[in-house]
């Protein structure tokens, strides 16, 4: 799903902050202020409004630059894996919930 998802606190390896740009419960695409190599194992961490967080297990599939030339950054393909059901309903409910922040926000036509 694509979205905004700005509410959210997002890391990378607890130590790279970053903006998540697509989320589901497989994977997600997030911009970094760095180029981590691919098949590198990491850790995505989502604090969301309430405070609650999820970890997720995941391997850096891809990494390049942001293609709108923002700035320095790059966007990097983050594969969840081995995600336990709880752990998988939790991303279900954070994805969810961005939907229906993204519907609320749209006008009415």
């Amino acid at each position: 799903m694509t979205g905004t998802f700005d509410h959210l606190e997002v890391r990378i390896n607890v130590t790279w902050p970053s903006t998540i740009l697509e989320l589901s419960d497989t994977a997600a695409v997030v911009r970094l202020p760095i180029s981590p190599s691919a098949d590198r194992q990491t850790t995505v961490t989502i604090t969301n409004e309430d405070g609650q967080s999820v970890y997720l297990p995941g391997r850096i599939v891809r990494s390049r630059p942001q293609p709108d030339g923002a700035g320095q950054d790059y966007q990097v393909v983050v594969e969840f894996f081995e995600l336990s059901a709880a752990t998988k309903a939790l991303l279900q409910h954070i994805v969810a919930r961005n939907a229906e922040r993204t519907t609320c926000r749209r006008p009415a036509a």
